[in-house]
């Protein structure tokens, strides 16, 4: 797992819930069932690709923002 989003998310604080409500706000339809295989690597196509990508670009903002 590339981008460590559970572990990052677990450092923050944050849960899964809040990064697909972002998501979905800057225009991705994804549901957790989605997104949890995705950043599990058990969904590998195009989709998860991006799904994990914008997980770690709101993570990594947040991580900014807590500092």
């Amino acid at each position: 797992m590339r981008y460590r989003i559970k572990a990052r998310l677990a450092e923050l604080g944050r849960t899964s819930v809040e990064v697909i409500e972002e998501i979905r706000r800057r225009g991705v339809d994804t549901s957790p069932t989605r997104f949890s295989a995705a950043i599990r690597g058990a969904d590998r196509g195009p989709k998860a690709e991006k799904l994990c990508e914008m997980a770690d670009q709101i993570i990594s903002e947040w991580e900014v923002n807590c500092k």
